[in-house]
C-alpha cells in the first residue's frame, strides 16, 4: 500500500512538472484514489511507523555495547534494512566522506547497478572509531573478516540475531510495543 502510495505521488509530481514545462494539458495521474488501494495487515494495525528522535536517543542511552550502539545508529543515521546491514563489509565503508556504498536490499532481483550510498555522522563516526579502531570488534569471534557488524560465533551477523539486539535495547529503553501478530502467530514490534 505505501510502495503504491508512493510511487503515485511521484507519477503525479512528474506530470505536474511536465505541465509547467512541456505543455501538457492533463495530469492523467490526478485521478487515482490512493485510497481505493487495500492496505497490508501491518498497516491495519500500525499505531507507530518510525522511532522518534526521543526514542531514538532513549535506546542509545541504554545500549551497553559498542556493537548495539552501532547497530541503532546504523538504522537511524542510514535507514538501512537488516538484510542490508548484515551485508555491509567495512571495505564498503568510505571513512573521508562518511558514506556506506552497497547493494540495495529492497529487492531479491537485485541487479548489479541497484546499488546506493547512504552518509551518515559524526556520532556514527565516533562509533565506528572505537568498533574499528579501538579494539571493541576484536572480541568477537568473526573480527578476522570483512563484514562490518560480527558475532561472537560468525564473520557475519544473521538477521535474525540483529533484530533481537534492537528489539531488546528498545524493551530496556521502554519503547517496545506489540503491534500485531502475523499470520505465523508471531507477535510483531
Amino acid at each position: 500500500y505505501r510502495s503504491v502510495r508512493q510511487k503515485i505521488y511521484a507519477l503525479s509530481t512528474y506530470y505536474n512538472w511536465l505541465q509547467d514545462r512541456e505543455g501538457f494539458e492533463e495530469n492523467p495521474v490526478d485521478g487515482v484514489d490512493v485510497e481505493s488501494y487495500e492496505k497490508t495487515k501491518q498497516d491495519e494495525h500500525l499505531d507507530r511507523q518510525y522511532v522518534s528522535k526521543k526514542e531514538f536517543e532513549q535506546m542509545m542511552e541504554v545500549c551497553e555495547t559498542t556493537r548495539e550502539s552501532l547497530i541503532c545508529r546504523l538504522f537511524w543515521d542510514c535507514g538501512v534494512r537488516v538484510g542490508e546491514a548484515v551485508e555491509i563489509r567495512i571495505s564498503q565503508i568510505d571513512r573521508r566522506n562518511k558514506s556506506i556504498t552497497f547493494e540495495s536490499g529492497k529487492t531479491k532481483k537485485m541487479e548489479k547497478d541497484d546499488e546506493r550510498t547512504v552518509y551518515y555522522s559524526q556520532a556514527m563516526e565516533n562509533v565506528l572509531i572505537e568498533w574499528l579502531e579501538n579494539g571493541k570488534r576484536n572480541s568477537y569471534f568473526g573480527s578476522s573478516g570483512d563484514y562490518l557488524i560480527v558475532s561472537r560465533e560468525a564473520e557475519q551477523m544473521y538477521e535474525g540475531s540483529v533484530s533481537d539486539i534492537v528489539r531488546d535495547v528498545a524493551d530496556r529503553a521502554g519503547i517496545l510495543k506489540e503491534l500485531y501478530e502475523d499470520q505465523s502467530e508471531r507477535t510483531r514490534y
